[in-house]
């Protein structure tokens, strides 16, 4: 199950991304079902117009660190769609680039790109979570 596809222009996506990093996402609760993934809240979904998706959560881990957690997918159709298919022995690079301007774009600090999910192949990048003031280009 997933959450429609709702674009949003970049400014008002700028603007949700301090309601995705408000509060920290218990991953041992969400694992065990007692609370919702982020994948499936809107506050932590950010659809942009070219059909690129961004989810993005601040973690708490088992060991009680916090961290950003940002994962990536291409809504079928659009135009970030399409691109891939016309490049398609280089479309995971450019997917995993697009979706890290677009992390910039936004105003999010450097994260570190983490994996590809078994399966799918979503790709997943995580970064220090120090609060809101760690991040400069965010208002929060």
């Amino acid at each position: 199950m997933t959450l429609p596809f709702e674009p949003q222009p970049l400014s008002v996506l700028r603007a949700r991304l301090v309601d995705a990093l408000a509060a920290p996402v218990d991953v041992l609760r969400v694992l065990a079902g007692y609370d919702v993934d982020p994948g499936l809240q809107r506050q932590h979904v950010l659809d942009c117009e070219d059909g690129l998706r961004l989810i993005v959560s601040v973690d708490r881990l088992p060991d009680d660190t916090v961290q950003v957690h940002l994962s990536a997918s291409i809504h079928y159709p659009s135009p970030v769609w399409d691109t891939m298919a016309r490049y398609p022995l280089r479309a995971r690079q450019r997917f995993v680039a697009q979706a890290e301007q677009r992390w910039r774009d936004l105003g999010g600090s450097p994260l570190t790109f983490a994996s590809f999910s078994p399966g799918k192949g979503v790709p997943h990048w995580v970064g220090p979570w120090e609060g809101p003031t760690s991040w400069p280009n965010i208002r929060c």
